[in-house]
């Protein structure tokens, strides 16, 4: 389940792998183009429009076991609201793969991952911007049974 999944930047490349996706975004032209996008490579991927707080809900109604695997690309803000609706649900996803511009929000939401269980398994920044403060992070969850 890719959460906060844009025009399919992370999705789509998984879907072309032979993974089933399921992309949540909130904003409706990031799905439109993400549906165009899947449609144009003849990518079997769904993506559904949602705003961080209806997500959770948005996953269980398409009918995705919550044992699904999440990757996260949150907007600056983070994944607060996201992750308060993750809390809510009796069975976790075994593995969060969590993408983040912002190194602050990124060590809030791991504090609220860990308070749900997970435990940092992989960890790698990217200087994706070169002589600048921005920074690309990119952390692996695991959740122990």
């Amino acid at each position: 389940v890719d959460v906060f999944g844009g025009v399919g930047n992370f999705g789509l490349p998984l879907a072309r792998r032979g993974k089933k996706v399921l992309g949540l975004e909130g904003s409706a032209a990031a799905v439109a183009d993400a549906r165009e996008n899947a449609r144009a490579l003849a990518l079997q991927a769904r993506w559904e429009r949602a705003d961080e707080g209806a997500m959770v809900e948005a996953w269980r109604r398409a009918g995705w076991p919550p044992e699904s695997e999440l990757l996260l690309d949150p907007p600056r803000g983070g994944a607060r609201r996201f992750l308060q609706s993750l809390g809510r649900l009796k069975r976790l996803p075994a593995a969060v793969i969590y993408v983040s511009c912002e190194p602050s929000t990124l060590a809030r939401d791991a504090r609220a991952l860990g308070a749900l269980g997970y435990t940092p398994d992989s960890a790698r920044a990217f200087d994706m911007f070169p002589q600048t403060h921005h920074v690309e992070t990119v952390v692996r969850f695991v959740r122990s049974a």
